[in-house]
């Protein structure tokens, strides 16, 4: 099918069906994609244009049964355009009677005349907001749909459409401005100018303006939420589209977290790996990984933000003594930093702080960290009988982050989410030394993993205009090494030949504004320990005089994949365990074999007088421990310092005959210190490092 219109300057264009074998018979008229519909309005504004086409739909040539409106007529042939099922052609010669059957060209008015009328009426509008009114935008030419943002602070912006119609003889008194749920309005005349009506209405927007509980669903709901409305009977019905207004930043300094210290580590006289002594055997080299996640997209450049961090200064170093065998990291931090968790995260709502909770913001990375802590219930469920202990330092999210996002209007009347974000972070940074018990030899000996690392990013971006992607994204993994070796009680010798692996596999992907995530951001993660597989051959005693043993296996099996998320709607609640639990454990521990015992002595003769019960004794522990909000108080955790209470006491009490210890040495144990033993020093080294920081 071929249909004659005449184009803007009266030139002879043909609406062609893609399949004809005509289509491209002559010269094709370029419509680049954004332009479709301007282009279809321009020429059905001209009237003859308009009537033959619903000539042509009312004959059921063009493949449509019922005759559309005119926006309708417009859309639709915009869609066939695009799809290729019609080509405009522009004709080289005028087109006289059938060609091939198809439908000759009904008889139009002369050229010159016909121009000459149309040029005497015009139809035409176009809009503004408040802004374009100030001067900081176009007008929007034809437009039928308008998004706005109103400014920070504002609800309420203002919709001027300048109308003109020729072939309306008069043009109504005020248009109608309608939105769901709310009463109808109106869109006043405001004078005339260059033959247009102006029309000026007010829209507001209407979604939740003060939800804050970020960064769960509702938070988002509310940020991605617009009120519509329709102004009618204009040249058109058209769309305004009114966008949160809020503006929000975050920054986030999360400050150190404390050390934590678990279970009972063995002195040891000897102790060998591959042929190194525990003296030649140092921490693994720290292993640090940094990956920049900037963007390089369409509508993306790097961001310009500066943000601050908490700063530490601190030395990685190994401990080796006859006493001793640890790996610290020592974090030493300014005064003033040593702030609560309630100072790490700051929220800004149009340029003012909230008061927020910070438990729901970072309930993410407080997960992480306890998932982190609960390598103790797996080192102590496969080592029961011989001990395990636990060194860890473990720091997440140090340095610093800060962000700022809102909604944003672009000069060509669309609507974008303005994105500036610009972080340096050490997602995690986690040094520890692990052991548990090898049950394969005749007397107490340890098998240990030391591990030293960091996984930082370096994220940059800025979201400054609609076009191109709307957000961009990255990942990284990697495997980190773990050093193992094994150690004995003091006192003896070990001769270990052995094979022992165990690593850190750890994934990470940044994501900023990616359209299958309600947030703005996110980093997920996660970091799985491979356990510790052994095999062991060793002669005990000086010269091998004890024999030699073999040992193989698994000593400790692969973790769970520990999950890093932030942001997070998973709230952080801490572990807790009651008086009673803790008293119960204690009697379990402590009644193991024999009684612990504590004497109230008389005199300067320390002779054992009154007896303490074993019930009296461990309620004076477990309030003491009650006493204690840092601690974290997990069963595991609870059985670990009762094993070291239970070594302490055993310390304390030892003389001839059967060990107990006087009443006021028990009581100073518990309540301050005596002989270098202290209660208090095992609870501070248990201490959660989320409890520290929340208490």
């Amino acid at each position: 099918m071929i249909q004659f219109l005449y184009g803007p300057f009266r030139e002879h264009l043909e609406l062609r069906s893609g399949k004809d074998r005509l289509a491209f018979d002559g010269v094709r008229v370029p419509v680049a994609r954004e332009e479709f519909e301007p282009h279809i309005r321009q020429y059905l504004a001209i009237s003859d244009n308009r009537d033959k086409l619903l000539r042509a739909l009312a004959r059921d040539r063009l493949g449509v049964i019922t005759p559309p409106d005119e926006q309708g007529l417009c859309h639709w042939i915009t869609r066939e355009l695009e799809l290729g099922t019609l080509v405009l052609v522009r004709c080289r010669r005028p087109a006289l009677g059938p060609l091939g059957g198809i439908e000759e060209a009904e008889p139009t008015e002369p050229v010159i005349e016909k121009h000459e009328k149309e040029e005497e009426k015009l139809q035409e509008w176009k809009l503004e907001c408040k802004h374009h009114a100030a001067g900081k935008r176009p007008f929007f030419d034809r437009g039928t749909r308008i998004q706005v943002v109103p400014d920070m602070g504002k609800t309420k912006d203002t919709i001027t459409v300048h109308w003109r119609d020729d072939y309306r003889p008069e043009l109504p008194d005020a248009l109608t401005v309608r939105t769901t749920g709310r009463p109808e309005t109106r869109a006043t005349k405001g004078g005339q100018s260059g033959g247009y009506t102006a029309y000026t209405g007010e829209v507001e927007y209407r979604g939740a303006l003060h939800e804050m509980r970020f960064p769960f669903s509702p938070f988002w709901r509310a940020l991605n939420e617009t009120t519509t409305y329709t102004i009618e009977p204009g040249p058109r019905s058209i769309g305004v589209e009114v966008f949160n207004p809020r503006q929000f930043e975050i920054e986030l300094k999360f400050p150190p977290l404390e050390k934590f210290k678990a279970g009972y580590k063995y002195s040891s006289s000897s102790s060998a790996i591959e042929g190194k002594s525990l003296g030649e055997l140092s921490l693994v080299k720290k292993q640090t990984v940094k990956r920049e996640f900037k963007a390089s997209a369409q509508s993306w450049e790097p961001s310009s933000r500066k943000v601050s961090s908490v700063e530490a200064s601190g030395s990685l170093k190994t401990v080796d003594s006859s006493t001793q065998s640890s790996v610290e990291v020592n974090l030493k931090a300014k005064a003033e930093q040593k702030s609560k968790f309630v100072d790490a995260i700051v929220i800004k709502r149009d340029r003012g702080a909230l008061k927020i909770n910070v438990l729901e913001i970072l309930g993410g990375i407080l997960k992480f960290v306890e998932s982190v802590l609960k390598l103790v219930d797996t080192i102590k469920e496969y080592a029961p009988q011989v001990g395990w202990y636990f060194d860890l330092n473990l720091q997440v999210m140090q340095g610093g982050l800060g962000a700022e996002w809102y909604w944003k209007e672009w000069e060509d009347h669309r609507v974008f989410r303005y994105i500036d974000i610009k972080a340096s972070l050490d997602l995690f940074a986690l040094t520890f030394e692990i052991g548990i018990g090898v049950s394969a030899y005749s007397f107490k000996a340890q098998a240990f993993a030391q591990f030293s690392g960091s996984f930082g990013a370096e994220i940059s971006g800025k979201k400054y205009k609609p076009d191109g992607l709307p957000g961009f994204s990255g990942n990284a993994d990697r495997t980190f090494s773990v050093a193992v070796g094994a150690r004995v009680e003091a006192g003896h010798v070990l001769k270990l030949k052995a094979t022992m692996e165990s690593a850190l596999e750890v994934d990470f992907e940044i994501g900023i504004n990616m359209p299958n995530r309600s947030h703005v951001f996110s980093i997920d993660g996660g970091i799985v320990w491979t356990g510790i597989q052994c095999k062991a051959e060793g002669s005990i005693g000086a010269f091998g005089i004890a024999g030699t043993k073999v040992w193989k296996g698994t000593l400790i099996p692969k973790s769970e994949r520990m999950k890093f998320q932030w942001p997070s709607e998973e709230e952080y609640k801490p572990p807790f365990l009651s008086r009673n639990a803790i008293k119960a454990i204690l009697v379990k521990v402590l009644s193991n074999g024999w009684d612990v015992r504590v004497f109230t002595t008389s005199g300067k003769t320390f002779v054992p007088d009154e007896q303490w019960s074993l019930d009296r004794i461990t309620s004076k522990l477990a309030d003491r421990i009650e006493r204690d909000t840092a601690f974290h108080r997990t069963p595991q955790m609870v059985d670990a310092l009762a094993n070291a209470i239970r070594q302490d006491l055993d310390a304390l009490g030892t003389r001839w005959g059967r060990d107990w210890i006087e009443a006021s040495r028990f009581e100073r144990y518990v309540d301050d210190a005596v002989d270098g033993y202290s209660l208090a020093k095992h609870l501070k080294q248990g201490a959660s490092p989320l409890q520290t920081l929340t208490g």
